[in-house]
């Protein structure tokens, strides 16, 4: 959302904007969010992004900033059609030379460490997110999430009224409050521990009790960090 804004503003500053997304869609969080509200302000910005002349290229990484304003990008054309022109190449690189360049890589959401945390069946509470509010796909239907900070609380509120029973497992011992009848149980003062089951998750040890809780999905969400360091720079001013 905020290179969407970022590459607005530039354009209707008279400026010629290129938006490069990794992603075969436009929109970053916004894709993972279920209000539609949210779906209709995206389309409106991308139709205000074409009304004022940017350049847009889906599928396409940044691998690279260097001196003089110099960007690397490769562009994927063919790889995801079925039958492609022949005349096509699979791939375009483009080297691209700009007075300025603003990076909105937006944000990865951290892990928590414990045993086990690698098993199938494990993922971040963004992760489930975007595959019940992008893909329409409920990840799991016993599903216990381990957290830290409030931004987990959304998609355990999503997930539960998609029809998942949700366990949420705080280590704090101030946490947010959560809907009446929202079919949430609520942990503070928790934190996993192990994670078991032979192939994917099917339970988990926590500090809570000596009990095993059963699930077939952990999402953990161990607060966010900046994406920014994931594109090599060299001479590149960074600002967020």
């Amino acid at each position: 959302p905020a290179g969407l804004s970022a590459a607005l503003v530039a354009a209707q500053s008279d400026l010629d904007v290129i938006l490069v997304e990794q992603d075969f869609e436009f929109g970053g969080d916004f894709l993972n969010q279920a209000d539609p509200v949210t779906e209709v302000k995206r389309s409106e910005l991308l139709n205000e992004l074409d009304a004022a002349g940017v350049r847009t290229m889906r599928r396409t990484t940044a691998f690279g900033l260097y001196e003089n304003g110099v960007a690397g990008l490769v562009e994927l054309v063919t790889d995801h059609l079925p039958n492609p022109a022949p005349y096509l190449p699979r791939h375009r690189f483009w080297t691209v030379r700009s007075k300025q360049t603003v990076i909105a890589t937006g944000a990865l959401e951290r892990h928590i460490a414990f045993g086990n945390n690698d098993r199938p069946g494990i993922m971040s509470a963004n992760a489930g997110r975007a595959y019940l509010n992008r893909y329409g796909v409920l990840p799991g239907k016993e599903i216990i999430i381990a957290t830290n900070n409030d931004s987990a609380y959304k998609p355990a509120l999503e997930l539960a009224k998609a029809g998942a029973t949700v366990r949420l497992f705080d280590t704090r011992k101030r946490t947010p409050e959560l809907e009446k009848d929202c079919n949430i149980s609520m942990v503070p003062e928790a934190a996993p521990i192990n994670a078991h089951g032979p192939k994917g998750i099917r339970g988990l040890e926590t500090t809570a009790s000596d009990d095993i809780e059963s699930c077939d999905l952990l999402l953990v969400s161990g607060g966010w960090s900046p994406a920014v360091n994931l594109l090599s720079h060299r001479g590149v001013k960074l600002d967020w």
